[in-house]
């Protein structure tokens, strides 16, 4: 709420640092509770620890590529062709334009099964990552025309689908068995904390690029290229902490 509302309410409102600071002030005092409880929902030693830190962080950033596309790809898409960065489809048009790279992240659900028994979770991770990096240069680059954030869409998110395949395993690999269910879902977690995240942050960046065109409000082409930018280096973060991870363990492929 006060990511969202700051822009509107102010970055120095009571409203925005009350919202942020008592957020702040309650996770701190949940932390404290969880050390103190002899069994504690979540273990936060166990996943404090490097490994499952870094892949969480990891999670998030993946989290907040993935809705950086959502959101900026869908407004391009949508807005009237009068305003400098619109291609002017409906919302059936513009969601069929989408429909490729839903279809993209089933198709490669099973090659990231493949991937991660023969590779390893950690490399099915970082290369997930890698492809959605992709997707988002070719949107930096090409952004004028359907087909080309089609291709973009289809990248960026057939990468998340990798990554977000092989994340559980990386979790597990940390965890004892009896943490298996309370660390996957903090995971699932942080990845909700990246979507909402990348949610929030592009619509913000958006609505601060506004510009007139033909009497219409509405965002302009270099602020979309900068939400690009942001889903890129989200991605190229996922890939470096999926990356460092990585510990080598034997009998434990990772």
């Amino acid at each position: 709420m006060a990511v969202s509302q700051g822009p509107v309410w102010g970055w120095s409102s009571l409203a925005t640092l009350g919202l942020g600071g008592t957020g702040i002030v309650v996770l701190f005092v949940w932390g404290l509770h969880e050390l103190r409880t002899r069994d504690p929902l979540i273990d936060l030693r166990i996943m404090s620890k490097f490994p499952l830190l870094m892949v969480s962080l990891g999670s998030i950033a993946l989290g907040f590529a993935f809705f950086v596309q959502e959101v900026s790809f869908l407004q391009i898409l949508e807005l009237p062709v009068r305003t400098e960065a619109g291609l002017g489809l409906s919302i059936l048009w513009a969601s069929m334009a989408l429909a490729p790279c839903s279809l993209a992240m089933m198709a490669v659900a099973p090659l990231a099964a493949t991937m991660t028994d023969r590779f390893g979770a950690r490399v099915t991770a970082v290369l997930g990552s890698v492809i959605s990096m992709v997707g988002y240069l070719i949107s930096v680059v090409w952004h004028a025309e359907v087909w080309q954030l089609i291709i973009a869409s289809v990248f960026a998110l057939a990468g998340v689908a990798i990554g977000y395949a092989a994340i559980p395993t990386l979790v597990m690999a940390e965890v004892p068995y009896s943490m298996t269910g309370s660390a996957i879902g903090v995971n699932a977690l942080m990845r909700s904390v990246g979507t909402s995240s990348g949610a929030t942050v592009t619509g913000m960046v958006l609505a601060v690029q506004l510009e007139s065109s033909a009497g219409f409000a509405a965002p302009s082409p270099g602020g979309f290229v900068v939400t690009f930018w942001l889903g890129f280096v989200a991605a190229a973060l996922a890939a470096v902490l999926f990356w460092i991870s990585g510990r080598r363990r034997p009998g434990v492929l990772l």
